[in-house]
């Protein structure tokens, strides 16, 4: 019991260290935010998913239209949209910092922002959105102090790597089996906002 306890313990400073610490070596902290933003988000946006299933809850209107591959919109997936979103979320941080510098609350914030702006565009992507982002903004701020390229890039990197995720697994989850690949696409479409992916 005392060494799951040190275990448990160790994982949560692991994670703190991870949101508002500076791992070194630098390419190690931004390889970790991926994951720590990945998981949870998956974990949330499935429960919510899944809730409103069980309660026949309809989808329509909850989630964007059917989505294709294509080489055009996976480019603007995986590159120019988090290129575009971690500079808009660089100067929503800037914006917010200008109001409180304690960095849970300004990420808390930012998170909660671009899930509503995801939201307006499908609801389910909110909780698709608002913990990946929780963890951008928080690995931004840290690594702001350190300079805007190293803030910036960390919360690039998992950005990218997410899209990346999620474009992989809309390839994996295809099925034969229409009902199948219907609620794999929709749980697929409620996870990831920016991967706008036409397939």
């Amino acid at each position: 019991m005392a060494c799951r306890s040190c275990r448990t313990l160790g994982n949560l400073h692991f994670l703190s260290q991870v949101l508002f610490g500076r791992l070194r070596p630098f390419w190690r902290h931004c390889l970790w935010a991926f994951p720590i933003a990945l998981i949870p988000s998956l974990a949330l946006a499935a429960c919510v998913y899944a809730s409103l299933t069980i309660l026949n809850v309809s989808m329509d209107g909850l989630i964007p239209p059917r989505i294709e591959a294509s080489f055009g919109p996976i480019v603007m997936a995986v590159i120019v949209a988090p290129v575009v979103e971690t500079l808009l979320l660089a100067g929503v941080l800037r914006l917010l910092s200008i109001f409180s510098t304690n960095t849970p609350f300004v990420a808390t914030v930012s998170a909660l922002f671009w899930g509503a702006l995801h939201a307006a565009n499908a609801v389910l992507w909110f909780f698709g959105t608002v913990w990946t982002f929780f963890v951008f903004s928080c690995v931004y701020l840290s690594w702001r102090k350190v300079s805007f390229k190293h803030a910036y890039a960390v919360a690039l990197v998992p950005h990218m790597l997410l899209n990346v995720t999620a474009i992989v697994l809309m390839v994996v989850m295809e099925s034969p089996n229409p009902s199948i690949e219907r609620t794999s696409q929709s749980l697929l479409r409620s996870l990831w906002p920016a991967a706008h992916v036409e397939r």
